[in-house]
């Protein structure tokens, strides 16, 4: 039995290797099918995701020409008075590893007092390029843009910002503070100053002959104060444009003004209440030329119906108010929390309005977009297209 036994061990022994180089070329044929799938979805996979980042970043490139149309007014400006030239973007950062080129032109305008016109939009913008814009405070909450020339700090925790923000340079920005998306990231450090919006100068005001006054002198509605000018509760406000060699306090009260513009030499105060105004001289609500770092200084709440300027000196946000306008200053200070700011935008010329092409390309990709700046004022996107290579 045992002599059969081995026997039979010594046959089988000759059958093994067959069997193994069978199972191994078996092996070999299926083996490789599915490594070149793998490598193949691999690969797929990683050319959608190469042409995803490229898409990422060209279309980053049209966010930011976007967003330089609607804040930018020299640029606008720039754009409408040569129609069909080209005018070349500098992008300030790299998206995904690459910079994208763009390229903005208007394609057609109208003329000046056409349905069109430049606006803007910002809820806060610092002219300074030292100081710029400070919170020294919390839960503040911001629906607009805001740009500072300077700096841009936060020393405080639960301040919200529902839009972009741009600085030159950005110091500490706290913790707890929340930033909307936005493609080019939020808060930006640009590197760049813009342009003042703004070309109101005291002398347009301070004299009933001056070119701001002078509809206002025909219709006998140029007030002049010399001295300080003190507003008490609701005592009565007279509509149209007050000029006030010296301080404005307004003093308690709630009260809606329907047709009021303020040019101040001194400070202007609110202390308590709350106030609404429209403007008489379109878009601008409040100026003042003070130097004081609280030429403007809000302890109440405010809505300005267009433009709150002090080019010379700062707006101080103290307390926790509700507030409207366009807020713009050599600086701006928050030192208190909880108070809410909208932007009210401010049309800044009667001039044209026009549509523009943008291309922004990234590494091969090219997204096109039309933009128009006609009838309401806002900037409206009209197609927004995407081409490119396919490599991977």
């Amino acid at each position: 039995m045992l002599t059969r036994m081995k026997a039979w061990w010594q046959d089988a022994r000759g059958i093994s290797l067959p069997l193994t180089l069978v199972v191994l070329a078996l092996g070999a044929l299926l083996v490789g099918p599915l490594l070149w799938r793998v490598g193949t979805g691999y690969s797929a996979t990683h050319a959608v995701e190469t042409n995803l980042y490229r898409q990422y970043s060209s279309d980053a490139g049209a966010e930011y020409a976007l967003l330089r149309l609607r804040t930018d007014q020299s640029l606008r400006e720039q754009l409408l008075d040569s129609v069909g030239e080209s005018t070349s973007l500098a992008m300030p950062y790299e998206v995904n590893g690459v910079v994208p080129t763009v390229e903005v032109v208007c394609v057609s305008s109208e003329p000046d007092g056409g349905p069109g016109a430049s606006w803007f939009e910002y809820a806060l913008f610092a002219l300074d390029a030292g100081t710029g814009i400070h919170f020294n405070g919390g839960h503040n909450h911001i629906y607009g843009p805001v740009h500072s020339n300077g700096n841009f700090s936060i020393n405080g925790g639960g301040n919200s910002f529902y839009d972009q923000v741009t600085a030159f340079s950005l110091g500490g920005v706290g913790n707890g503070n929340s930033f909307a998306a936005t493609p080019l990231g939020n808060p930006l450090e640009t590197g760049q100053t813009l342009d003042s919006p703004f070309a109101w100068d005291i002398g347009m005001f301070d004299d009933p002959s001056g070119t701001g006054a002078v509809q206002a002198q025909e219709e006998g509605l140029y007030h002049v104060h010399s001295g300080n000018w003190n507003i008490n509760g609701e005592a009565a406000i007279e509509p149209g444009l007050h000029y006030v060699d010296g301080n404005v306090n307004f003093n308690g009260g709630h009260q809606i003004v329907e047709g009021i513009t303020i040019v101040a030499t001194g400070r202007v105060s609110f202390n308590g209440g709350h106030r609404s105004f429209t403007p008489y001289i379109p878009g601008l609500g409040i100026m003042t030329t003070s130097s004081s770092n609280q030429a403007v200084n809000l302890n109440g709440g405010h809505a300005s119906g267009g433009a709150v300027f002090a080019p010379n000196g700062g707006i101080a946000f103290n307390g926790g108010h509700n507030m409207s306008g366009a807020f713009v200053a050599s600086r701006i200070s928050f030192n208190g929390g909880h108070n809410r700011i909208d932007v009210e935008p401010v049309r800044v010329t009667g001039g044209a309005c026009g549509v523009f092409d943008i291309r922004a390309t990234a590494d091969g990709m090219t997204t096109h977009v039309r933009a128009s700046e006609c009838e309401t004022g806002e900037l409206t996107v009209l197609a927004w297209q995407l081409a490119g290579n396919g490599d991977g």
